[in-house]
């Protein structure tokens, strides 16, 4: 009976060892997104074990959803997780999003100005007149309106109340001007970055506009018969960025009016990286700004230098900074850039951590021959990120795969391998074993 009873304990001390022998570990997408996540580390659960799974977003992001692999398992930010007989990598999908304006859709008397920056694309009308209640034409001089537009949003705002000055210069969503709409106060008005076209017909409702400002790089494309209703003669100055002067000036249709640079409605952000950081580990990654209402996106391609700049920024802007590498995110500014008046200069104060990923492709005797092979460096989707036997400066928490391809000689001594993956860290090594 004892005998019996020893090896019972012995085969319930078997299964519990078993049972516990896999792993859960979390990670965040983009990792700098969270505050806190629970279970970063691998970690020793018993299949069937019930644990509370967590995550804290920072401000500005929210959990889009848990996913493992393609199957999303929940959107809260808590939830129970029954552990399965197997390792499981669960990841946190964040998304950025960030707070609504302080003071949305307002209207200031003292300027006569309204400032329209919450809104769905095409109710712009809508929103306008709740927040114009009784005032009448003539009370607004000036609309400003930030966000995502459509083409009836334009001769919406252009025509509701009259304003003498219309700025879309933060808006997106329209590539083309058709019609501002019969508006005969309308004087000024600035033009988005993203305008490609301008109808000849567009400025045929409003004689009396003298300042255009256009935000785009590169010259519209239009027709000589603009000059008809838009009237070189009335208009005082066409302003456009500083390095799309000559563009301009050589025109066929543009350069028949005074083209002038940009100046007074925009200013210079210069983002620096930290003190401390090695510049020339960053060369590649993509540093952007974000415009937060328009989505717009200024972006350069890094390459060692401690600081860059970016010009033509406008005035009344906000921007979020984003260092990014093989479209994973490497670094940020924590805070979203208000740019007023003034230039700005500001600093990255959070990086990831870089790491190189070896690969080793080793023989069953154990030799490496990784340098004798050809190893693909793919994404987590397969993208293709490098050749070689090291990958350098990697995000930390970032999946990076290898595909292994064989010579013809060594294609018959061995198997051909199975794709290899790792989630980067402080040593990371994706190691492909071969098989006679």
């Amino acid at each position: 009976m004892k005998k019996i009873l020893s090896i019972l304990l012995a085969i319930m001390a078997s299964v519990s060892a078993v049972a516990a022998d896999f792993t859960l570990q979390t990670l965040a997408q983009p990792q700098l997104a969270i505050s806190s996540i629970s279970h970063p580390q691998p970690t020793a659960v018993a299949a069937g074990a019930r644990l509370t799974v967590s995550v804290a977003p920072r401000a500005g992001f929210r959990l889009v959803c848990w996913k493992e692999g393609n199957d999303v398992l929940s959107t809260e930010t808590s939830f129970d997780f029954t552990m399965p007989e197997r390792n499981v990598m669960l990841t946190a999908v964040m998304q950025y999003q960030p707070d609504a304006p302080a003071n949305p859709n307002c209207y200031y008397a003292d300027t006569k100005t309204a400032v329209m920056d919450d809104f769905l694309p095409g109710s712009l009308l809508t929103a306008f007149k709740a927040v114009s209640g009784s005032l009448k034409d003539g009370d607004v001089s000036k609309l400003i309106v930030r966000g995502i537009i459509n083409k009836n949003d334009v001769s919406d705002g252009a025509v509701w109340l009259k304003p003498v000055a219309v700025d879309l210069a933060n808006t997106a969503g329209v590539t083309r001007l058709q019609d501002l709409g019969r508006n005969a106060n309308l004087a000024t008005l600035h033009l988005p970055d993203g305008i490609e076209q301008i109808d000849a017909t567009a400025f045929r409702n409003t004689p009396n506009v003298s300042r255009l400002t256009l935000m785009t790089y590169v010259p519209p494309t239009t027709t000589a018969a603009l000059t008809t209703y838009l009237k070189p003669q009335q208009v005082m100055a066409i302003y456009v960025p500083q390095t799309s002067l000559a563009l301009y000036q050589e025109h066929e249709v543009w350069g028949q009016y005074t083209i002038l640079p940009i100046t007074a409605d925009v200013v210079t952000v210069s983002v620096a990286l930290p003190a401390a950081a090695e510049p020339d580990r960053f060369q590649g990654c993509h540093l952007s700004l974000v415009n937060v209402k328009t989505g717009q996106r200024l972006s350069y391609v890094m390459d060692g230098r401690q600081q860059y700049r970016f010009s033509n920024i406008l005035k009344n802007s906000q921007w979020r900074i984003e260092m990014t590498k093989d479209r994973q995110l490497v670094g940020q500014k924590r805070d979203v850039v208000d740019v007023q008046s003034d230039n700005v200069e500001t600093t990255i104060d959070q990086l990831t951590v870089l790491h190189d990923v070896t690969a080793r492709v080793l023989t069953p005797d154990g030799t490496d021959i990784a340098a004798e092979t050809t190893v693909l460096f793919l994404d987590e989707n397969e993208g293709f990120l490098g050749k070689g036997t090291m990958l350098s400066a990697m995000p930390e928490g970032m999946v990076v795969k290898t595909r292994v391809r064989l010579t013809a000689a060594q294609q018959a001594l061995y198997q051909l391998p199975d794709v290899q993956q790792v989630s980067v860290g402080s040593a990371s090594t994706i190691v492909t074993q071969l098989a006679p």
